[in-house]
């Protein structure tokens, strides 16, 4: 769990904090503990608020077989941060398609402007055999 990018926490039975890998403020470690002792799935996610700070909660509960016990693994993750991820990406990826569409407004403008000046030269041409061969 060290290795984790992400704030981790590891709950006992929702309760006990067992393991961090962040500081976690007394104010979000109870609205951690009370989501999750107030939810009956084993798994999902939420969003939820903690001093004016929007965090995205991603959670998994482990049940050891022959006990009432359980272990709950909460990944925790500053919805901002998240925020900001996706609109880098969305903007790369307008920017990526607008890259392609002016290659492509290009490529077709020259082509265009290519084969109208053989066209032109066609026609040109043509008239200068016709008016040959009267």
């Amino acid at each position: 769990m060290q290795s984790r990018e992400e704030n981790t926490v590891l709950l006992y039975n929702d309760v006990n904090v067992l393991y961090t890998n962040y500081e976690v403020s007394g104010t979000e470690e109870l609205a951690l503990e009370t989501y999750l002792r107030g939810t009956t799935r084993w798994t999902g996610n939420t969003r939820f608020s903690v001093i004016g700070k929007d965090r995205f909660v991603t959670y998994k509960k482990v049940h050891p077989q022959n006990t009432t016990n359980y272990y709950s693994l909460v990944s925790v993750q500053d919805y901002s941060g998240i925020t900001e991820q996706i609109n880098q990406v969305t903007f790369n990826a307008y920017l990526i398609v607008g890259i392609g569409m002016l290659i492509s407004f290009a490529m077709i403008i020259g082509y265009s402007t290519s084969f109208s000046s053989r066209l032109k030269e066609l026609r040109h041409q043509m008239h200068l055999v016709a008016n040959r061969s009267l």
